[in-house]
């Protein structure tokens, strides 16, 4: 009897401080993750910093041993323009302007630059004499849609918007049109545009997102679970997509399919390892879909107190 008490009392103890461990782990799993890519995000950052003024060094003692060469000036634009310094891209278009009069198009770059400044309607104006020069040119019409947009002329930011996407193959345009047309209530439209994006593209990613979005405020599911199924194949983690896709089933009322779609992610969770399944947002998943399936969660089991042993 005294032995199998002392062997109670271990074995209680080890559990207690496995099952602290396991958590343990899974709770310095998650903060490595989320340490990851706060690492990740600030590094970018970072890197965009140290380039673009890595930019400035290698550009500046060029202009100062060839001050009116134009082709490095416009460079030193585009570098101020895309890191946001307007007032520097505006000083030196001035100097650009004052070099050679008349001789650059120097619209877009003065109409980016007066854009990222909130000056909206000089920047249109730029932009308007720009592209009646270029009518092509892609990213003048991105720029003068939202410059448009911020001036409350959304027709005429939705014809921008069709000239940037129609022979672009950046998704950036096709979903920031798409976002635009759903805000506007034009949810049909942005499905649409959507559906043409990812001819081009097919399994971008945030294009994909941007389709489950829209085609849920759309309420077109047939196209919201297409995206939702490519995005289960090719995001690095399909669960959070199996998910969704089983609640978007359920919102819509297509009760076997999202019975069917519960089920087949639970065992897709049962398949996994433990050290997996223990991932928080893994754990909540798991949760959300035993209680879908109304599998209540079992019952802890606690061990009885160990008997007295009287000496």
């Amino acid at each position: 009897m005294r032995i199998l008490s002392v062997l109670s009392i271990f074995c209680r103890r080890d559990f207690r401080t496995l099952r602290l461990t396991c958590l343990g782990s899974a709770f310095a799993c998650f903060k490595f993750v989320v340490g990851f890519f706060l690492c990740v995000l600030i590094s970018h950052q970072v890197e965009a910093h140290g380039a673009y003024h890595e930019v400035l060094r290698e550009l500046r003692p060029k202009i100062e041993q060839d001050p009116s060469n134009v082709e490095l000036r416009l460079k030193l634009v585009e570098a101020h323009v895309d890191h946001d310094e307007w007032k520097a891209a505006l000083a030196e278009l001035d100097r650009i302007e004052k070099l050679a009069p008349g001789k650059h198009p120097l619209g877009y770059l003065r109409g980016r630059s007066l854009a990222v400044a909130k000056r909206w309607v000089k920047a249109k104006e730029e932009l308007d004499g720009y592209i009646t020069q270029f009518p092509d040119h892609e990213e003048a019409h991105s720029w003068r849609a939202r410059v448009r947009m911020e001036l409350g002329d959304k027709e005429g930011a939705n014809d921008d918007y069709r000239n940037a996407c129609r022979t672009s193959r950046n998704p950036e345009y096709h979903a920031e049109f798409a976002k635009a047309l759903a805000k506007q209530g034009l949810a049909d439209q942005s499905v649409t545009a959507l559906q043409h994006a990812l001819k081009l593209n097919p399994d971008d990613p945030a294009l994909l997102e941007c389709m489950v979005e829209c085609a849920t405020t759309a309420k077109d599911t047939p196209a919201g679970l297409a995206a939702i199924d490519r995005l289960i194949k090719t995001w690095p983690r399909p669960e959070p997509w199996m998910l969704r896709r089983a609640k978007l089933l359920a919102a819509t009322d297509q009760k076997d399919e999202a019975l069917a779609a519960w089920n087949a992610l639970a065992l897709h969770l049962k398949s996994l390892s433990n050290f997996d399944r223990a991932q928080p947002f893994l754990m909540e998943i798991e949760t959300e879909t035993n209680a879908a399936l109304g599998i209540k969660a079992p019952t802890p089991v606690i061990a009885p107190p160990a008997p007295s042993v009287s000496e």
